[in-house]
Order: C-alpha cells, then structure tokens, then sequence
C-alpha cells in the first residue's frame, strides 16, 4: 500500500505568535509610508492649485492691471486678489503680492512685467517627517 503523504505544519513552541510580533514590527514601516505618500498627494495638491491661482490672477491683472485689489472701481469678482482667493479655495494662509515693474500696479503700462506671487503654508500630516512647516511658492 501506497503511503500517503500529508504536510502538516507543526508549530513548535518557539514559533507561537511569530505572525503578531512580525506585523507589529511592521506596522510603524506601513504607516509611515502610508503617511508620506498622504503627504506627497496634498503636497502636489497644494502645488497645482497654487500655480494656478497665480496664473489666473496673472491672466485676469494683465487685462486689468489698475484692478489688482478690491477698490470703488473693481470691487469683486472684478479684481486679482478675488480671482486668486477663488482659485485658491481649500489652501490655508494663502499669501498674494501683485506687483508691476513700473511701481504700482496701477500705474502698469503695455510693457511691464505683471507678476501675481501666491504664497502658503504647508504642514505635514506624518509627524516624524518633517515637524516644521514649509512654505510654498
């Protein structure tokens, strides 16, 4: 007669429990990385919506560059800071300086630079990677 072959895993007494004590070695690894990768997508969030706030409030002063912040004349959603704060929803301690290279924005002429500069404040979920907030720009 044949002999049958069974595979059974025995578990010795040395080897009860290796499971839980590999995963708990593990699990700060797991979040850790979990945490980064949290971080890294609200930090290109932030990136994106950033650049394009500026873009927009670019866009809208080079049209109108004497309307650069709410006034009797461009009062909103008639001026740069409106157009900034709009695109930029979501983003905590947006910053906006809007400058011409001829003084003011209000004295822009056809061939000045128009620059709309959005800035933020960006802090980290994971706190062992970076305790410290950073500044986007």
């Amino acid at each position: 007669m044949p002999r049958r072959s069974t595979h059974h895993t025995e578990r010795t007494a040395n080897s009860k429990g290796q499971g839980l004590v590999e995963f708990a070695i593990m699990l700060p690894v797991l979040l850790l990385i979990f945490g980064a990768a949290l971080d890294l997508g609200r930090l290109f969030y932030a990136h994106v919506a950033i650049e394009n706030a500026a873009k927009e409030g670019a866009r809208y002063g080079a049209n109108k560059p004497a309307c650069d912040g709410p006034s009797d004349e461009c009062s909103d959603p008639n001026n740069v800071r409106w157009h900034v704060e709009t695109e930029s929803i979501g983003i905590p301690d947006v910053g906006i300086t809007v400058t011409c290279s001829s003084g003011s924005p209000a004295d822009c002429e056809a061939d000045d630079y128009y620059q709309v500069t959005v800035t933020s404040t960006f802090t980290m979920v994971t706190p062992i990677a970076s305790p410290t907030r950073s500044s986007l720009i």
